[in-house]
Formats: structure tokens, C-alpha cells, sequence
């Protein structure tokens, strides 16, 4: 049967709560357009005369007209859109998708500039074929990250540097760090970039536009955090006063879920109510911003696992006022007034630093006068990457809830793809997967073949999991960044003149953002002012792939903690570190050849894989065909040339004690 000979990836990353925001973060001087390509529509094959349009599309045209038309009454000649929101979330709510209105590309990396004849879009290799498909033919598509490709900055100062031209972008959905990087090339190509408060897509997207996000919020309790928001609190002021910091403020989204101990679902996946927090070390003072404040206060949970309100859970009353509270009190006020709020603080005279994160947006950033600005990773995000024992073992829990849950429905599908009893898509495989998963964060990739496959597919899936393997098994220096360990699963496809195009690792959190920063392990990427060095308890992913456009793709991807490594010596009393997998679903046989496996690498998946069969099944025994897939995949293998290399090892030994012996 033909549709069995196809392989497929199962990769679904569940976030109850490197894709990386296309943003030009040029430092370089700039260069004028030599050697890049005139990107106009026409050069997309989609939109030639006479090639039908896909049903996909959206037409733009009107959205486009209705920004223009705004462009004159507030000075500019340009305007940018890019992903994310005032927070600049990952994935943001539906509401705060702007970038996807205005272009039609529901893409979640990309960035949008429209200019009053042209307008563009930006994003990297993983969505080109989507972009191809939605983008409708008023649209340039610039695939990011080719070298003919101009970035955001040259194309703006190619087309209105000449005339001292000015772009506008809101304030809000920019990072500080992207904003002055941008700002400063464009201004050495005689291009401005101004401010405009008022977001220009709100005012046109007023007729479709899905309501604003307001879920209620949940406390999580101790059980499950580890650690009170109290203790936290004391964790943030112990660390400004290191760094002589008086108030720190607080915008991401995953920081103030975190810090609070609490949970939403104001993102899908993502487990976070919108939500700015500044905390006061100098007056002892918390206060949280939020959208709809009393009734958040005040109404019922709807988590099972926790019955109490929210103005119980934050010590504060029932409108959010810490007058007459006793103990760690949080203040809650409206989310509106966070921008008046810092404009304050930077007229306080008592307030002398202000700690922001690298991606605080730059409305919020150059409201404070940059005298100061203390720049860096808060100390939320820090403490945040490394799990508390509770923590720890909710990730273990998660993953063999998921393992649970994944090997089901790939056993059934295997099952019923080869006995032809149901017909599958990647839609309804995607449906039925998301019906088995249960809870946690978690982002688990594997590629199974249901036919047979090739030689060269083998040869690229056993590369991918040598690597995978290669990496897990590592230990390196408690001095080193990701990007500096990355190597490592990428030198067996590196052996053979392949690669792929992404970072081999990204943090992830406890129930939180299942992409966590500020570590990562990626050579994709140009090191960032926010990396951060591994460290123990960081949970990351370990996911190297291989991809053929039109052919096929592989990735395997596993969650590893780091932990500290027991080392036969110990080198002027340096730690050592090395990971944890903890993720618990075999691989493929059908797709491993087992031959160019090392000695070593086949032992460490012996080793998982009789881990696997260990903690996985006895939990799907009373599924006979989960249970036997489960068996069939996870029986102790051995590699046929490499027991000959060591046989020829052993027999070279041999006829040497012998030839000694003879001598002697």
C-alpha cells in the first residue's frame, strides 16, 4: 500500500500551561544593498500569471489601504508589525495577533513592513512554503537567513533613505534591545524611526477581531510550585540588593505567572493571564496589573486543584488594596495605568535603579530615564530556569503521564495505518494525539517509517539520534554556554557533509512556556546579550533533526535536566555537569542502522530503552496493542560491525601474545 512507505514526525510540544521572533538585531554599520536580490512580489512562482491562487489566502488589499491611510496623519512613511505583544510573548493571544491580520501569514515567527507602495514579510525556513501559501500577491515574502536576502534594516534604508524617509512601529510590541538596535542602523542610512503610541493596526482591525484575553486566574499551590510567592519575593529583594537595585519591573508573561504561583489561560498552550508586576525592595511594596482586577479577584477557581480566590491567594483585598492586610501583601491595580506607573518611578528621586529585562518593551523602557536602567535577566528568570526538587519531579511526572499518552496513539496508528482499517492525515493524527495527552509541559519529537525505507533515510535518521545521543551523554564545564556544547550533536551529520538549520536545544519551563529562556544550546543563532550559562536543574531540550524539502524530515527530540556528573578526577575542583533525559519514548527500529552506531552509543539506548520498558510498561499492559509495540521496540540490540571490530581487536591481541610469547 503506498501510503504506508512515508515517514512521518510526531512532534507536539503541550504547554498547559528557537520558534524564534524574526527581529533585525544588526549591530554592524550599515551596508548599502550590494550582491542581495530586488525582492518583488513577481518573484514568488505563486504569484506568476496564470498559476491559481491558493485557497488559503487572504485577500489584503483593503487592510493594507486602510494603514496607509493613516500613515500621513502621523507623519510616516512606513509602518512595522511584528509578532508579539506588550510582552513580546512567543505566542501571543488572538487578540494580539496584528502581524497575522494585516499580512494573512499565520505563521508565529515573522515580521511585517508596510511602506506606501510595498509591503513585506520576514520570517526564517520553517514557515517559507506557509508564507508562500498565505501571503497574498501584494506581498514581498523575504526568506530570512538566506544571503540573498536583505534584512529589515537595508530594505528600509534602500527604499527611503534617500528622502530622509520615516518608520513608525509601536512602542509597546518591540523589545528595548531590538528598538535601539534598529534605530541605530537606520539612523547611519538616514532613515527615522518614530513612536507611535497609538497602535495603527488596532485602529483598522475593528470588525472580526477576537475579544481580548480574560480567563480567570488560578493559584497554584504548594504542591506544585515548590516554593511560596512569598519566599520568591524575598528571592527578588535579596537579589536587587546585590546588584543595589531598588525597584525591578516585571513584563514577562511567564515570569509573573511564575513569581505569583499562578496560572491562566488567557494564551492557548501556555498556562499565563496578561499582566505586568513591579516590585519595590526599597518600600517593601509588590503590586500586580491587571485587566478586569476585581472580578479576578473575587470569582470562583476552576481548577480542580485549588479552591481559593485569587485576592485570598495574593494576601490583598477584595479590590486588590493592601490597606489594613497584615503580612506579604500584593497590591492589585489596573493594567492601564503600568506606563504612568513607571513614568513615576523615573520621576522618584528616592528611586535611583530600576532592573528591566532585555526584552522589556521599549515604551516601557524609555519612559525611564536611562540613568536608571538596570539591563539584564531578572532575577525571576534566573531562578526560574532551575527547578526546585518539587519541580523537578512534576517534569518526571509529566513525562511519563506524556510517554503514556504518545506511545498509545502511535501504536494505534501504526496498527490501523498497515491493516488499512482507518485512513489518517497529519489534521486528524494531530487531533487524536492532542485527545491522549494529559497535562504538564512537554515537547517530545520522533520520526517513524511505516514502509521501506531507503538506505540514505536510515543512514539520516541514525545520524540525527547519534547526535542526540552524543549530547546526552556529554559532560562539559559548569563554565560553558549552550551554543558551546552544540557541536556535539551535530558532528555526525557534520561527518557527511549534512545539517540542519535550528538550535539543538531551548529551555523549557514547569508548567510554564514550553520555549524558556534565557539559556539555549544553538549555533543557529548569534549569541544574545540575555544568554545564560547551563547550569544544574535546567530542564532543555535535546533535539537534533535533518530536513530535505520535498523528500523528508527527522527529528528526535528528548527533555534533559542538567545535573552535576560524578568524574573520576577532579581538575583544580572544577564541577562537571551533564544531563538527565527524562523523556521516556523508544525510537525506531525500522528507521536505525545499527552499524554506524558506536559501542557506547548503542549501550546508552539499551539502556534507555530498557528505562523506558521499565517505568512505561506496566502502565500500558492492559492496552495489548500499545503494550507490544512497546516491547517490540525496546528489546536489547547489538551492532553488527562494530562486534567484528572488536572481535578483530581481540584476535590481534592474541596473535601479539602470542608472538611475544614466542620471543620471550
Amino acid at each position: 500500500m503506498h501510503h504506508l512507505n512515508i515517514i512521518i514526525g510526531i512532534s507536539i510540544a503541550i504547554s498547559f500551561a528557537e520558534a524564534v521572533p524574526v527581529l533585525d538585531h544588526s549591530h554592524h554599520r550599515y551596508k548599502r544593498n550590494n550582491g542581495l536580490k530586488t525582492q518583488s512580489p513577481d518573484d514568488r512562482d505563486s504569484c506568476k500569471p496564470g498559476v491559481a491562487s491558493p485557497v488559503t489566502r487572504v485577500n489584503t488589499t483593503e487592510r493594507l489601504k486602510a494603514l496607509r491611510d493613516l500613515f500621513t496623519g502621523n507623519g510616516i512613511d512606513g509602518y512595522i508589525i511584528p509578532s508579539g505583544d506588550a510582552h513580546q510573548s512567543e505566542y501571543p493571544s488572538d487578540y494580539d495577533l496584528r502581524r497575522g491580520y494585516i499580512s494573512g501569514f499565520s505563521g508565529s515567527a515573522g515580521t511585517a513592513i508596510v511602506l506606501k507602495t510595498k509591503a513585506a514579510l520576514w520570517t526564517d525556513g520553517r514557515y517559507y512554503l506557509a508564507a508562500e501559501d498565505e501571503l497574498d500577491c501584494n506581498w514581498i515574502l523575504m526568506r530570512a537567513g538566506e544571503s540573498d536576502t536583505p534584512t529589515m534594516t537595508q530594505w528600509l534604508i534602500d527604499n527611503l533613505g534617500a528622502t530622509n524617509g520615516t518608520v513608525g512601529a509601536s512602542p509597546f510590541f518591540t523589545s528595548s534591545s531590538s528598538w535601539l538596535s534598529m534605530e541605530s542602523t537606520l539612523k547611519e542610512g538616514t532613515v527615522n524611526m518614530k513612536q507611535v503610541t497609538n497602535d495603527l493596526i488596532d485602529q483598522i482591525w475593528t470588525t472580526g477581531r477576537p475579544s481580548e484575553p480574560n480567563s480567570t486566574i488560578n493559584a497554584l499551590p504548594m504542591e506544585y510550585a515548590g516554593r511560596s510567592w512569598q519566599d520568591k519575593i524575598t528571592d527578588m529583594h535579596t537579589a536587587m540588593a546585590e546588584q543595589n537595585v531598588d525597584t525591578l519591573i516585571v513584563t514577562g508573561l511567564d515570569e509573573t505567572a511564575w513569581l505569583f504561583n499562578l496560572r491562566a489561560k488567557d494564551i492557548a498552550f501556555n498556562p499565563f493571564f496578561i499582566s505586568y508586576a513591579i516590585v519595590d525592595r526599597k518600600n517593601s511594596k509588590t503590586r500586580l496589573f491587571l485587566n478586569h482586577k476585581n472580578r479576578k479577584l473575587t470569582e470562583n477557581s476552576t481548577d480542580d486543584a485549588t479552591k481559593q480566590k485569587l485576592h485570598i491567594h495574593l494576601n490583598t483585598g477584595n479590590t486588590g488594596d493592601c490597606n489594613g492586610m497584615s503580612g506579604t501583601c500584593v497590591e492589585v491595580v489596573d493594567y492601564s495605568t503600568m506606563l504612568t506607573e513607571v513614568q513615576n518611578i523615573n520621576t522618584d528621586s528616592s528611586i535611583s535603579q530600576v532592573w528591566v529585562a532585555f526584552q522589556c518593551n521599549y515604551a516601557l523602557y524609555s519612559a525611564l530615564s536611562s540613568k536608571k536602567v538596570h539591563q539584564a535577566n531578572t532575577p525571576a528568570a534566573l531562578i526560574k530556569t532551575r527547578k526546585n526538587a518539587v519541580e523537578q519531579q512534576g517534569m518526571r511526572n509529566s513525562h511519563i503521564r506524556d510517554a503514556v499518552a504518545l506511545i498509545t496513539f502511535i501504536a494505534n496508528l501504526e496498527k490501523t495505518m498497515k491493516d488499512g482499517t482507518k485512513e489518517w492525515t497529519e489534521v486528524s493524527a494531530a487531533l487524536d494525539l492532542k485527545e491522549h495527552r494529559l497535562d504538564g509541559t512537554t515537547d517530545v519529537t520522533r520520526t517513524f517509517h511505516f514502509g521501506t525505507p531507503t538506505d540514505y533515510q536510515k543512514e539520516c535518521y541514525t545520524r540525527v539520534l547519534m547526535g542526540q545521543v552524543d549530547l546526552a551523554r556529554i559532560l562539559f564545564p559548569n563554565t560553558l554556554y549552550g551554543r558551546e556544547i552544540d557541536a556535539i550533536a551535530r558532528r555526525p551529520l557534520w561527518d557527511v557533509g549534512l545539517e540542519y538549520r535550528h538550535g539543538t536545544g531551548h529551555g523549557i519551563g514547569s508548567y510554564l512556556s514550553v520555549h524558556e529562556g534565557p539559556g539555549r544550546i544553538s549555533l543557529s543563532h548569534a549569541s544574545f546579550a540575555s544568554d545564560e550559562k547551563l547550569d544544574e536543574f535546567m530542564f532543555f531540550s535535546d533535539e537534533p533533526g535533518y530536513y530535505e524539502a520535498g523528500q523528508f524530515g527527522i527529528r528526535l527530540e528528548n527533555i534533559v535536566m542538567v545535573t552535576e556528573a560524578e568524574t573520576t578526577y577532579n581538575f583544580m575542583n572544577s564541577t562537571f555537569l551533564t544531563f538527565e533525559t527524562v523523556t521516556l519514548v523508544p525510537y525506531e527500529p525500522n528507521l536505525i542502522d545499527y552499524d554506524l552506531l558506536s559501542p557506547e552509543q548503542i549501550q546508552w539506548i539499551n539502556t534507555y530503552h530498557s528505562t523506558v520498558q521499565k517505568k512505561i510498561g506496566p502502565l500500558v499492559s492492559s492496552d495489548p496493542v500499545a503494550s507490544e509495540w512497546l516491547s517490540s521496540r525496546t528489546q536489547i540490540v547489538m551492532g553488527r560491525t562494530n562486534m567484528g571490530d572488536n572481535l578483530h581487536t581481540n584476535l590481534a591481541f592474541l596473535v601479539l601474545c602470542a608472538i611475544l610469547t614466542t620471543i620471550l
